[in-house]
């Protein structure tokens, strides 16, 4: 992702950028659509559909935060 100056990237300040980049760059509709458009999602209609507690032994009480 180019976004100018080579050493804007650098330490925390530059880390800071890079997420401001990120989020304007997911802010973009046409981007957004066009990555919808050229990928698949990874995980099948079977995996989506399972139990995501089921490691916890049948005790589904869990606080979803």
């Amino acid at each position: 992702m180019l976004i100018g100056d080579e050493h804007l990237g650098f330490g925390y300040q530059g880390l800071l950028n890079y997420a401001e980049r990120i989020l304007e760059t997911l802010d973009n509709k046409e981007f957004v659509s066009n990555l919808a458009r050229h990928s698949t999602m990874p995980y099948s209609q079977w995996w989506l559909e399972q139990n995501p507690y089921i490691f916890l032994g049948g005790n589904t009480d869990v606080e979803v935060y």
